[in-house]
């Protein structure tokens, strides 16, 4: 008979729509709160036979400090992804819960890896209880001190990308073979039998793995007269030359697709060769510069990642996780098309789905 999974606080805040600290100060008669909320809470909690967690009670007595480290140049990105950690470590801070955010600018390499583990050893001596990592670049250098530092006590989560080989207890991330499938059908509407271009960061990234992997089951049985393949490893202007010489070399109506959020940067090309080869590009995600992409017709579409709902649940997550001391916990956040037809359904206001 399989066990039934226990109910927490989180179930009880996505069941009723409140905050994770409003559920604590209804189940611990904790600070102001309405009657009226309060009731309906308790009342939630009995149906659905909630009972209290004593590892979470005992977390709670100490301060549970988080590391949170983003590496890679790109900004826009990073900062949804911030924004969407600091809402929930601001619904979670009535339990002790804070963050330690650092930012380094440059993707993962032989040159830095080593002050990314002194980071990383920094944040064991202070005692910290988990580390979320959004790294880019040659995150397989990560594997070895992400696992050693695990076996000397360190919880590790990731968001925006998994590191299978890894030994993390959380990992948030798109559903990369869907986004590539919906890449490659997209391109498939806007210019059949003609060249793609995939534009990624590294094929060996298991997530970009995933991306040209669902572009590739999609593309099967000559979708495409030919397809290739080019890395930019996370860095800028390697991207806007590598598009470039692709826009210089392509035929009419020829395809790009761009599986990171670098293709906010397509906004540096050569617009006129652009939109005189009629060229179709499908982006990744959706920020100012994209929308202006779209609006302009310079993309066709992008396919939105949510990285705000990403940062958000890597962080609850990983909190549920130290206090369930439950199995490694994977999430995907569905991917959805954003055209010009729609895109004022995505506000630029973060909403959480």
């Amino acid at each position: 008979m399989e066990k039934q999974k226990k109910v927490t606080i989180y179930d009880l805040a996505d069941e009723l729509g409140v905050s994770v600290g409003t559920i604590y100060r209804a189940l611990h008669n904790t600070g102001r709160i309405n009657a009226e909320t309060k009731e309906r809470i308790l009342q939630k909690a009995k149906e659905m036979n909630y009972t209290a967690n004593v590892a979470a009670q005992s977390l709670r007595r100490t301060p549970i400090n988080i590391g949170v480290i983003f590496i890679g140049p790109i900004v826009k990105h990073n900062e949804e992804l911030k924004m969407g950690m600091q809402k929930a470590f601001d619904d979670l801070a009535e339990l002790n819960v804070y963050s330690d955010i650092r930012v380094l600018p440059e993707t993962i390499s032989d040159d830095n890896i080593s002050a990314i583990e002194e980071l990383l050893k920094d944040f064991k001596n202070k005692q910290y209880k988990a580390v979320i990592l959004s790294p880019a670049g040659d995150i397989e250098l990560l594997v070895p001190i992400i696992n050693r530092l695990s076996q000397e006590g360190m919880l590790f989560a990731t968001v925006a990308v998994d590191i299978p080989e890894a030994n993390c207890a959380v990992a948030v991330s798109p559903n990369g073979h869907c986004v590539g499938k919906l890449a490659a059908e997209l391109l498939s509407f806007c210019c059949p039998n003609k060249n793609v271009t995939i534009l990624t960061e590294k094929q060996t990234m298991p997530m970009h793995a995933e991306y040209i992997s669902g572009f590739m089951e999609f593309a099967q049985n000559d979708k495409f007269e030919n397809i290739e393949i080019y890395e930019n490893e996370g860095n800028v202007n390697r991207f806007i030359n590598s598009i470039n010489r692709t826009i210089e070399k392509a035929d009419d109506g020829d395809g790009i697709y761009i599986t990171s959020a670098i293709s906010l940067y397509t906004g540096q090309l050569n617009h006129a060769l652009l939109e005189h080869k009629n060229i179709k590009i499908i982006a990744t995600d959706l920020f100012e510069e994209t929308r202006n992409l779209i609006n302009s017709g310079l993309i066709c579409a992008t396919i939105y990642q949510n990285p705000y709902e990403e940062g958000y649940q890597v962080v609850q997550n990983l909190h549920d996780h130290l206090c369930q001391q439950s199995e490694k916990t994977s999430v995907r956040i569905t991917p959805q098309i954003v055209v010009k037809s729609n895109m004022d359904l995505y506000p630029e206001k973060h909403i959480l789905r």
